[in-house]
């Protein structure tokens, strides 16, 4: 492997120590000296001599220390494992000036594929040189032989000026460490009454301490570092930054805070941002925030950014891919082409198989951006995403932009990801994405991914002191002393802290939304959740910092006991015990990130601290058993619903975080039924786990819209410090009336929420937008407060104390003194009652339940609305509606009762012997052919009764014969339904057909063939695989079928001609796309296959029971159409009944592959049913296209109907005699004024197309 320029690369020169070794010449620690010897022969794997390893049986750690040749400053460590990878878990370098150990890299042993490799993982930066290293291995984690050939060290070499500066930073970090024993022993209160004195040098030290030189080596500190896993430096903004990220707020670290700060004190006594936040002005806030871009973010402001969409452009390295086309790495390149498709499909990116390591892809994009977000096409085991991180170019490290500790299997479809980012504080081009595939099995496939960001043309970040990293001979301009280091007060408090303190929500929410640290500690330990909690723990600011994930990441991290606690010995949950409050308890026990059992300095847990009863109540519940899943809720929307907390955390991990995706029949996730039941608890855990904003109703509105219209100030702060990056779009986005927003915070009356908006400029630009009545926000206003936020903004229009209330149908305000709007609609149309009632009444008289008449809403009215606007006649007809509409089956199955006009189902109908049923509603008998009564017969006892008989048959006499050929629907629908699919000769069960070979293995053991569905048994002694060949036999020989359906192209043009069309694709060479041509000449040939099979099954049918009737059956059931364009091209003769005029199948194939396909008809027709299939065609032309009927005991034969047997099924199943039905009951009530409809018509009606059968018909009430 080539060395990078200007760096050294050195094998090991010799063996310090070791813990174990195998013996002391074969298998020895000295075989690690030198250069490889088993890793360059031809077979380098297995228990071969020359390398090193532990003895047989060894268990725990063991190490072994070696030295190089020159000390160097550590870029790379190269591992060269021969047998049994994967059990090194960590890699030492000795710091000559601290006398210790120090983690190059750290990680769990994992078994790799058994293969050769040479192991080199992410370093972590570290401002140190040495020769001597150390590798620690963990024998249990990888059981055998774990044998290492080789270890190769590369670095930067030392030279007088690299050497000098080492030294001098090993001297101070000797200061350093003897200076923070000293601090660490004194007492915490002596401490501080010294930095209170702002003497120069602490007299209450035994060591002097030289302020100036304190100082220099914060300003001049180095980056934090990771030991684990990539390193994530250029994160932070200075290396102070990481004390309090870390939690590391031990007297030290006070005093060398407060070092800095009191010097910085007597020049600025109160920095500009803090004042700004202090006078309680957003105004002066946003002026400095202007004045001072950089102050609290690095990034331009988001509405300078030229917002670009693009793809991967190129795979800088990757570590693991299947193999090099089908499934390379390269494939994430450009744009999907799996998408929308789900499975193992060619043309994404997959690992090995069955891979259970951490995998990782590398890749850019063609220009830097400012990332605002990223989406990522998963085809194939969705889930496993636990990383994405983009590259520093000035620190030289990766970032985390998205983490997920926990990744679980996401539902198994297509989809794309896209997650929550922490936005990079630079413009970047290099990604890198991190799977765990041992957490969803299987093959995990990323088709493409898509960035979205901006460009900001003469932006020029914040200035920096830069700070030349050791080991570069040029400034690598990593970020030390921002302009937000400075933004603090004598006590550390933040700019947010301030605010927090203000209480102004809009303030903090601004702060926040534009980069203010929110994890941050004060001089005292408090963080800007227990500073908020501390002063309010119902202020929407609490939910707000909750909702945030990055508030979370301290407490999920090393130091998170550290973190938790502030100088009092209290965490968050201790604080919100304090307050007594059950709800906040709740969701802190939910999130999870609160560690519940960590003691206070009076050593109580927050459960042993709480009195109330409501408090203790909350902690029980959360730490009972865990709820069935009968005791749940069904989905996670139904638990979002009932603002249950502890409810949602348990439906969330049982279906995971991907069921927040999951939409109602009216477009809403879960996220939206938390909004709309003002539960901000439950709001803040969902925002907390990452659930996406950027989705919208089916009326148009997205979350902050319902937010906003809920009135709720927390929850439109959550969501505003999550769509910053989308102002503009988020403010001017309008809903199905036209409203936006704004119009929806105006319509709460919220003045809160309407100030919460209007703080962020984007909101405020919209002010004058006007929704579909042309109202602006201050014209839809409910309450006057909201309305003097809106005027003092300087929103367009005014404020008529009418509350905006303008009906959408007639755009007239409500009469005076009527009762106002009767409905406001889910998209904020209302409605007048006037225009509401006659809107009711038109689609209850059309057989159509109410909906909202805004065309991109159509949401249904609901039943409270209609029971107080309606009057009983009309209710009467809501309530047959209901009916009507609240059956979910299939409009063919459907028929309409002629009294009540209630929809029967005739599935059952069908299968008996008459046309006659009894509606299962009014108990009236009708014929399910022409909808009318049809009376059920009884036993004549008069000449009127024998009149009324005739009557009845003459009426119904063409519904008699027509019913046999109606019954036959049922047989149809089941034949075509079998014919388009292949299912296993042996048990009867479905095969799948993916783009691979014909040869199916059942799940019941049988092999058969896809093609020809002939069992293995039945192939004249060939098994499957030799019968599907990739040879030509099956070109000429017709016992033969082809391996792969993309072969077909060789003899059907229809294939041949799809694929990208370049001159080597098949079937004339090897096409550079081959990928993606042949999945789909695959699929193509399957469908045609399939088409062809069901294509003969019709004319079959159509033969045996004859063409008139089958095309009447057709019609009536709505199939004509499909049966025609499906299977025949659109060119079947349906409208010539002549019963001859029957095609072959073989004249919708193209002539040239009529003479293949007909010596196949085995293909297509089962072979044992090919005898049946030519009788019944050879008996059909000798008759001259009459129906040949259905075999009978072996005898052709065409059943009459079944006779009338006076009752509603076959005589063979007859059912007792129905009851006499009850005398109706005189109801003294005006007769109903019924739409025509609900009339008697004539049998020889017309239909109306309407979608639920034919027109509905009945008989007048007497």
């Amino acid at each position: 492997m080539k060395v990078p320029d200007g760096m050294l690369g050195q094998w090991v020169e010799r063996i310090q120590g070791y813990s174990v070794q195998y013996d002391a010449v074969r298998w020895a620690a000295k075989n690690l000296c030198g250069p490889p010897r088993v890793f360059t022969l031809e077979h380098n794997y297995g228990d071969i001599r020359g390398s090193f390893t532990q003895p047989y049986g060894t268990q725990g750690t063991h190490w072994v220390e070696f030295f190089v040749a020159e000390p160097v400053i550590v870029a790379s460590v190269h591992i060269y494992e021969t047998y049994n990878p994967g059990a090194v878990t960590r890699i030492a370098a000795w710091d000559y000036g601290a006398e210790e150990w120090v983690s190059l890299w750290t990680g769990a042993g994992r078994r790799a594929p058994p293969v050769s490799r040479i192991f080199a993982p992410p370093l972590a930066n570290v401002d140190m040189s040495s020769d001597l290293f150390r590798l620690e291995i963990d024998v249990d984690s990888v059981p055998g032989y774990n044998e290492i050939d080789c270890v190769r060290v590369i670095g930067v070499p030392l030279n007088d000026e690299l050497r000098a500066e080492l030294e001098a930073k090993a001297a101070r970090a000797r200061k350093l460490k003897a200076f923070e024993a000293a601090v660490d022993s004194m007492p915490k209160r002596q401490v501080r009454t010294d930095l209170k004195s702002k003497k120069g040098k602490f007299a209450a030290l035994s060591l002097a301490v030289d302020v100036n030189a304190a100082n220099a080596w914060f300003a001049a500190g180095t980056e934090p570092s990771s030991a684990v896993g990539p390193a994530s430096a250029g994160s932070l903004a200075h290396p102070f930054e990481m004390h309090i990220r870390a939690g590391i707020l031990t007297p030290k670290a006070v005093l060398a805070q407060s070092i800095k700060n009191f010097r910085a004190f007597d020049a600025n006594p109160l920095p500009e941002l803090v004042r700004a936040a202090a006078s309680r002005s957003l105004a002066k806030v946003k002026s400095v925030l202007q004045a001072n871009p950089g102050m609290l973010s690095r990034r331009p402001p988001p509405e300078s950014l030229d917002m670009h969409t693009v793809y991967i452009s190129a795979v800088n390295g990757y570590s693991a891919q299947y193999d090099t086309s089908n499934w390379a790495a390269t494939n994430v390149i450009g744009a999907p082409r799996v998408y929308p498709q789900y499975g193992d499909i060619a043309g994404a990116w997959a690992q090995p198989y069955n891979s259970q390591n951490i995998e990782w892809i590398d890749v850019s994009i063609e220009r830097e951006l400012w990332i605002t977000s990223i989406d990522v096409y998963e085809t194939y085991n969705p889930g496993a995403i636990t990383h994405i991180q983009a590259w520093d170019n000035s620190a030289e490290a990766w970032v985390d932009l998205y983490v997920d500790e926990n990744p679980r299997a996401a539902p198994a479809v297509s989809r794309i990801f896209t997650p929550t980012l922490t936005l990079p504080q630079f413009p970047c081009s290099r990604l890198k994405l991190v799977l765990n595939c041992a957490a969803v099995n299987g093959y995990n496939e990323i088709d493409a991914i898509q960035v979205h960001g901006g460009t900001c043309e003469n932006y020029v970040p914040p200035a920096v002191t830069p700070a030349r990293d050791v080991g570069s001979s040029s400034s690598r301009g990593g970020p030390e002393t921002p302009a937000s280091f400075r933004a603090f007060d004598v006590w550390q408090r933040s700019p947010l802290l301030v605010a927090i303190r203000t209480g102004l929500t809009p303030i903090v929410s601004y702060l926040i939304a534009y980069g203010a640290d929110v994890a941050r500690k004060s001089l005292y330990g408090y963080s800007p959740l227990a500073w908020a909690i501390m002063q309010d723990t119902k202020q929407p600011i609490v939910y707000t910092l909750l909702a945030h994930p990055a508030v979370h990441a301290p407490y999920k991290s090393g130091s998170a006991a550290e973190y938790a606690l502030n100088d009092h010995g209290e965490t968050v949950l201790h604080l919100a015990v304090k307050h007594d409050d059950p709800k906040l308890v709740a969701l802190l026990l939910a999130l999870e990130s609160f560690d519940p059992t960590l003691e206070s300095s009076a050593g109580l847990t927050p459960l042993a601290m709480a009195t109330s009863g409501r408090v203790r109540a909350v902690f029980a519940e959360a730490g009972g058993a865990a709820s069935s899943s009968a005791e749940l809720p069904a989905s996670l929307a139904d638990a979002a619903a009932t603002g249950s907390v502890l409810t949602v955390k348990r439906v969330l991990d049982r279906d995971g975080v991907a069921a927040a995706a999951a939409t109602d029949d009216r477009g809403r996730t879960a996220l939206f039924h938390a909004l709309d039941a003002r539960a901000d608890e439950v709001t803040a855990l969902l925002l907390a786990s990452r659930v996406s904003v950027d989705c919208a109703d089916h009326a148009g509105n997205t979350p902050l819209m319902r937010a906003a219209a809920s009135g709720s100030a927390a929850a439109v702060a959550m969501l505003l410090t999550r769509s910053v990056t989308r102002e503009a779009e988020s403010a001017t986005a309008v809903n199905a009336n036209g409203d936006t927003v704004l119009h929806c915070g105006a319509r709460s009356g919220s003045a809160e929420v309407v100030e919460l908006l209007l703080a962020f400029d984007g909101f405020g630009a919209a002010a004058g937008m006007a929704n579909n009545q042309g109202l602006t926000p201050i014209g839809v206003c409910s309450s006057g407060e909201a309305a003097a936020v809106l005027e003092a903004a300087g929103a367009g229009g005014s404020w008529d104390g009418s509350e905006g209330r303008v009906c959408a149908v007639c755009f007239m305000a409500p009469p005076l003194g009527s009762e106002g709007m009767v409905w406001r609609c889910e998209c904020n149309a209302e409605f007048c009652e006037e225009c509401f009632v006659h809107m009711a009444k038109a689609a209850l008289h059309d057989g159509e339940f109410p909906q909202c008449c805004n065309a991109a809403c159509e949401a249904t009215v609901p039943m409270s609305v209609l029971r107080k606007a309606l009057p009983v006649s009309e209710l009467l007809l809501v309530a047959a509606v209901m009916v009507n509409e609240s059956y979910d089956t299939d409009g063919a199955y459907r028929t309409n009762c002629s009294v009540c006009s209630r929809i029967n189902d005739i599935r059952d109908v069908l299968a008996s012997g008459s046309a006659r049923f009894q509606c299962d509603h009014c108990g009236v008998y009708c014929c399910a052919v022409c909808e009318q009564i049809h009376p059920r017969r009884s036993p004549p006892r008069n000449e009127q009764d024998v009149a009324r008989n005739a009557m009845d048959d003459e009426i119904h006499a063409g519904c008699v014969d027509k019913f046999g050929s109606l019954q036959k629907f049922l047989e149809f629908y089941a034949l075509v339904t079998e014919k388009a699919m292949r299912k296993c000769p042996t048990c009867g069960e479905v095969g799948i057909k993916d783009d691979a070979c014909c040869h199916l293995h059942c799940v019941c053991g049988n092999d058969y063939c896809y093609l020809c569905a002939r069992n293995r048994d039945q192939l004249h002694g060939t098994s499957v695989s030799t019968h599907s060949t990739y040879g030509s036999e099956w070109q000429t020989d017709t016992e033969y079928c082809w391996m792969y359906a993309h072969h077909s192209a060789n003899i059907d043009p229809r294939v041949a001609a799809l694929g990208c069309g370049q001159a080597g694709c098949r079937p004339s060479g090897s096409c550079p796309s081959d990928a993606t041509c042949r999945v789909e000449r695959d699929r193509f040939a399957n469908a045609l296959m399939a088409t062809i099979r069901v294509r003969c099954a019709v004319l079959d049918f159509m033969r045996r029971m004859g063409k008139s009737d089958f095309v009447a059956m057709i019609t009536r059931f709505g199939w004509r159409d499909l049966v025609n364009n499906q299977y025949f091209d659109g060119k079947f003769p349906l409208d010539t009944l002549a019963e001859d005029d029957v095609p072959d199948w073989l004249e919708y194939e193209p002539e040239n592959v009529r003479e293949f396909y007909g010596a196949r008809l085995h293909w297509f027709i089962h072979e044992n049913d090919i005898p049946e299939y030519e009788r019944v065609l050879t008996a059909w032309r000798e008759s001259g296209g009459a129906p040949v009927g259905w075999a009978i005991g072996g005898e052709s034969a065409n059943p009459e109907p079944a006779a009338d047997d006076d009752v509603g099924t076959s005589a063979a199943t007859a059912p007792p005699p129905a009851p006499p039905m009850p005398a109706d009951p005189v109801i003294n009530e005006p007769p109903l004024d019924l739409p025509d409809r609900f009339v008697f018509n004539a049998p020889d009606g017309v239909d109306d197309g309407d979608d639920r059968g034919r027109r509905r018909r009945g008989c007048a009430i007497m």
